[in-house]
């Protein structure tokens, strides 16, 4: 950005119609300059007050964005949307599938799988996934495993 643009925007930072973006880039441009002749006191302490408003609603949107995501992943069936595979770095499962969960309470039950006369792994009836917790429904299916 030329020095010239940037100490507009700088001066003008409430009243100017430069995205957030190029203010920014505006504040780290006059900021490095060698001397601040025509820029006064009243310019600075609006840009830091810009600057100030700005830092303040990002870390407000991150606080409501983090607390959202905290309520969600208290979900089971949320949070098997989020593994990721270690080798593919992606995810294991494809998030569309929370739109296909079966809202009908079709039944199934879990198949309980024992090793050393001990539950090692509940399978569902339905799709067979195997779970090393038993849940009322399937995280994967939805379907109702409470029969």
């Amino acid at each position: 950005m030329e020095i010239g643009k940037a100490t507009a925007i700088f001066k003008n930072i409430d009243q100017v119609a430069a995205s957030d973006a190029e203010k920014i880039e505006a504040i780290n441009e006059v900021v490095v300059l060698d001397t601040h002749n025509g820029i006064t006191k009243t310019d600075v302490l609006h840009a830091l007050n810009w600057a100030m408003k700005y830092c303040f609603i990002q870390e407000t949107n991150v606080f409501l964005l983090e607390r959202r995501l905290k309520h969600l992943l208290q979900s089971d069936f949320i949070r098997s949307f989020d593994e990721i595979d270690v080798y593919t770095k992606e995810y294991k499962r494809d998030i569309r599938e929370a739109d296909n969960k079966n809202t009908t309470g079709s039944c199934g039950t879990w198949e309980i799988q024992y090793y050393d006369n001990t539950p090692r792994f509940f399978i569902c009836s339905n799709c067979k996934c195997r779970l090393t917790y038993r849940y009322n429904f399937c995280p994967c299916c939805g379907s109702d495993n409470r029969g």
